[in-house]
């Protein structure tokens, strides 16, 4: 009987060993959430929010994006090359960064105009490395299948945050303890990801050279070509629009809205991270060795997703008007709005996050850089025009933000499709329709 329980395949066995690590350390991010509420104030998760999104605006691309085509090479040599140029250009960007801030603080200080974010500028390059460090082995460990060192990492990097957040949060530190609660977990992580790459892989890593990290680099030149301002776009589009909210409408806002990501997100991220690691890899096999059942792959994909996130997302959104107060405390009652204007995009994003990485797999990240520079556009004037035209009213110009973000992530959809030659997924088509009904009714109660 018990041999039933067991996986029979490596896919769901890669599954379940990302998800036992993202469900450890997701329990720890939603256990002390409570805690966090208590011991912050709205501006200093508003603050900690702003840095986090100028931090990860750069180091999401700090490697030129050539990590994620590590997956990629059939040939280790040249998996290898990538890794050892993404190492390079990573911390090149990072002593950058660092120049750059030192040069140009006074010019930035006149244009942020926020005291409490340019005291925190000059960590910024310091967390920009170590985050890319932690990406582009973590990228490595899983082309390996070294599950459960990404798992040990993952725990370890929350348990770090999580336990530097309390105890600088007790000690009245304020937005100081978010901030070195996130560098020293994500220090501990790309330690423990360096030494298993390092010291697991001497004989392969050997073979990097800068003659074949340049032959590397000119074959995957799209990355940086074409992926690089992509994701840049796509940066602005969702961490850029946290520092325009802050511009426009203050720290405190900023702080209600990243814990609405945080009670959006972090439940269904245990389960949704651990599936877009190993399906990435198993997305980048099939495409390269089983081309035809590459649709089939992301249709069943997105019926899976479905079928898990439907019913918790709903008891989620249905019931957050009374455990908010409950859990957060009554400083942070108003989060309960932003959970029900949000709910349809985040529902629509979560089952669709099978399409992630696809465009990158089939060699079209020229058609992602139009569509996330489209994306960017939309949402940039969906939140700066309805602030003008409401009055800087926060809930008419979020309804309308979401609104847009959710249209956005259909229009991605249906271009993915068409390079694919797929109709519409009918779980798909069912989830953004309900999620367009609810829009309407937004749009008539308000």
């Amino acid at each position: 009987m018990f041999r039933n329980l067991i996986p029979k395949t490596e896919f769901t066995r890669n599954i379940l060993t990302l998800m036992t690590g993202n469900t450890i350390a997701q329990i720890i991010q939603i256990a002390i959430i409570p805690i966090l509420a208590r011991l912050y104030t709205p501006a200093d998760f508003g603050v900690f929010a702003v840095y986090l999104s100028l931090s990860t605006i750069i180091s999401t691309v700090a490697s030129l994006r050539y990590d994620l085509a590590i997956m990629l090479p059939k040939e280790e040599k040249e998996a290898v090359n990538l890794l050892t140029l993404s190492v390079f250009l990573a911390t090149l960007i990072s002593v950058v960064a660092f120049a750059g801030i030192f040069l140009f603080r006074p010019v930035i200080n006149h244009y942020v105009h926020n005291k409490d974010i340019v005291k925190w500028l000059f960590y910024i390059p310091l967390t920009i490395f170590l985050s890319s460090m932690y990406q582009i082995f973590n990228v490595w460990l899983n082309r390996k299948k070294q599950y459960k060192v990404m798992t040990a990492s993952i725990i370890s990097q929350r348990g770090t945050i999580s336990l530097t957040n309390i105890l600088m949060g007790l000690a009245k530190f304020g937005q100081a303890g978010l901030i070195f609660g996130n560098i020293i977990g994500q220090f501990v992580s790309a330690i423990i990801l360096f030494i298993k790459s390092i010291f697991s892989n001497r004989k392969e890593l050997s073979m990097a050279s800068a003659v074949d990290m340049k032959k590397a680099g000119l074959r995957f030149k799209k990355f940086p070509l074409y992926d690089t301002p992509n994701t840049i776009f796509f940066n602005f589009s969702t961490k850029g629009i946290i520092v325009l909210l802050s511009k426009l409408f203050g720290d405190v806002v900023v702080g209600f809205y990243s814990m609405t990501e945080k009670i959006m997100i972090t439940p269904f991220s245990f389960f949704t991270n651990a599936f877009s690691q190993a399906f990435y890899q198993k997305q980048s096999y099939i495409y390269n060795f089983d081309r035809s059942n590459f649709n089939n792959l992301i249709n069943q994909a997105i019926h899976k997703m479905a079928l898990i996130i439907t019913v918790p997302f709903i008891i989620m959104v249905v019931t957050s008007k009374w455990y908010i107060p409950v859990i957060l405390g009554r400083e942070w009652e108003i989060i309960y709005r932003y959970i029900f204007i949000f709910a349809p995009f985040v529902y629509v994003s979560l089952t669709g996050s099978p399409y992630t990485h696809v465009l990158k797999i089939i060699d079209k990240q020229n058609i992602a850089l139009v569509m996330n520079l489209v994306t960017f556009i939309i949402k940039f004037l969906s939140i700066l025009i309805p602030f003008y035209l409401f009055h800087s009213d926060i809930f008419a110009t979020i309804v309308i933000f979401s609104a847009c973000s959710y249209l956005t992530t259909i229009l991605a959809v249906v271009v993915i499709n068409h390079y694919l030659g797929l109709a519409f997924s009918r779980y798909f088509s069912i989830v953004s329709a309900v999620a367009a009904i609810f829009y309407v009714l937004f749009f008539i109660l308000y």
